[in-house]
């Protein structure tokens, strides 16, 4: 039994995060190609840790290979495991003492052992060999784990014949095209079809919406696949699903499998990012210091971006309490009454120094003029429409449309749309102005000036 992956895991807990990285740092580009070539790269043991263990681990997978043959090298790595273990539990898994010194000392060992984090601990149970232990639990233990990360996890596959054709079934229920089309789509179907109610699917997205997480946005940063979908309903089939649950299931795991595939991308970036250092070696040699202080200051600051994202996607998800959920309308209404009073905030300063420098425009009067504006959120909205009674308002990219035209003056909100509503009215081929204040006072003065200019003109 090869248990050298539990080694690599076991130092790659948070622990171990100094002494690693000084080692591999004197051993890194060695170590970086000796990790590409095991067998244990693409190991699911090592790609289902967090993001930070995962890159150490593969820092820990290059080192143990490049051990094997180097036997400083791997006594260096014994030293570091050790240290963090505790006295009286190495001297368990060196079995140099007697006996009685075993008896004596057993609560004292299991207490150790207790607080090692999980993957320590799963390589020091196979250490001690069933001494303070039960040696046919271990190893049920360790070839369960072993099972586990070996699997396919192609739920279809394992499904009877008359199963698989149910959970094909049900796939075309759900998506009449056989494919993910576009998460409008499966919304229409949910709604109108499954009868779920709107609420309930703000619910579902509370803290997608709290953390300004657009699951409809992100869905087009990646790819659903047919598989994909195939394996959610065979997924259905096997725990046999009620089938008042299955919309809510389909529901929450489309959302899962847009935040999970963009997690994913964004892991993978990280972690090019910081391996890929490694290979940048032999070219950074050659650099003169500032230069190289230069790039790797970049590429601190892309990390840090991606942490931040990652941060959020990892794990999150699991921390849903119906009890603390609130609708997504009143969360929209809270955010937007914040943004209204930080940008209100923010505006205040930069208007009193302008005061001096900008010239009144000419009273514009707006009653009578058929005016559009395109994009915003439903308080800013409102607002507009208290100081402009006929004013129209276009929020969503399906209402643009030639109607457009008829109107006097169509404005923009450069801040609050998207640059899919600006290239829609370019392609409508409609005369529009830009807007690029935030605030309702701001927006009307600055739509004035316009139309103030304009007349002028």
């Amino acid at each position: 039994m090869d248990v050298m992956i539990f080694l690599v895991r076991a130092l790659s807990s948070k622990i171990y995060e100094n002494d690693i990285n000084k080692l591999f740092d004197r051993h890194a580009v060695e170590a970086y190609h000796e990790a590409q070539n095991s067998p244990f790269w693409d190991s699911r043991a090592i790609q289902e840790l967090p993001p930070f263990d995962e890159i150490r681990a593969r820092k820990v997978l290059g080192l143990v290979c490049l051990s094997i043959n180097r036997e400083t090298l791997r006594d260096e790595l014994s030293t570091i495991f050790f240290r963090k273990i505790g006295f009286v539990l190495q001297r368990y898994i060196l079995k140099g003492d007697t006996k009685e010194y075993y008896e004596i000392h057993l609560e004292e060992m299991r207490k150790q052992i207790n607080e090692l984090p999980q993957r320590v601990l799963d390589y020091v149970l196979i250490l001690l060999d069933g001494n303070g232990v039960e040696r046919e639990k271990t190893v049920n233990y360790v070839y369960t784990l072993l099972k586990y990360w070996d699997q396919e996890g192609d739920v279809f596959q394992t499904l009877s014949e008359n199963a698989k054709i149910e959970s094909l079934q049900l796939l075309e229920e759900y998506f009449p095209q056989k494919k993910y089309t576009n998460y409008y789509d499966l919304m229409n179907i949910l709604c109108k079809e499954k009868h779920i109610d709107k609420a309930h699917i703000g619910a579902f997205q509370y803290f997608f919406t709290s953390e300004k997480i657009s699951t409809e946005e992100y869905v087009t940063q990646i790819s659903i696949k047919k598989a994909d979908l195939r394996q959610l309903f065979a997924i259905a089939v096997q725990k046999k699903l009620p089938k008042e649950v299955m919309p809510f299931f389909v529901l929450s795991g489309i959302e899962s499998l847009i935040v999970a595939k963009s997690y994913d991308k964004l892991r993978n970036n990280f972690l090019k990012s910081d391996l890929e250092l490694v290979e940048a070696k032999h070219q950074v040699q050659h650099n003169n210091e500032a230069k190289w202080k230069r790039e790797n200051e970049l590429l601190k600051q892309e990390n840090k971006r991606l942490q931040e994202r990652i941060k959020f996607l990892e794990g999150e998800q699991n921390s849903w309490n119906k009890e603390e959920i609130k609708t997504r309308d009143e969360t929209i209404f809270i955010l937007e009454q914040l943004l209204e009073k930080k940008v209100n905030e923010l505006d205040q300063p930069s208007n009193l120094d302008m005061e001096e420098e900008v010239n009144t425009p000419e009273e514009v009067v707006l009653e009578g003029l058929k005016i559009a504006i395109v994009g915003g959120y439903p308080k800013l909205n409102l607002d507009l429409k208290k100081e402009i009674p006929d004013l129209a308002v276009f929020t969503t990219i399906d209402r643009l449309n030639k109607s457009l035209q008829q109107f006097d003056y169509v404005f923009l909100l450069t801040s609050y749309a998207s640059h899919a509503m600006k290239m829609k009215l370019d392609s409508l081929k409609v005369d529009y102005f830009y807007l690029a204040s935030m605030t309702t006072q701001r927006i009307i003065q600055e739509l004035k000036e316009n139309i103030n200019r304009m007349n002028v003109n």
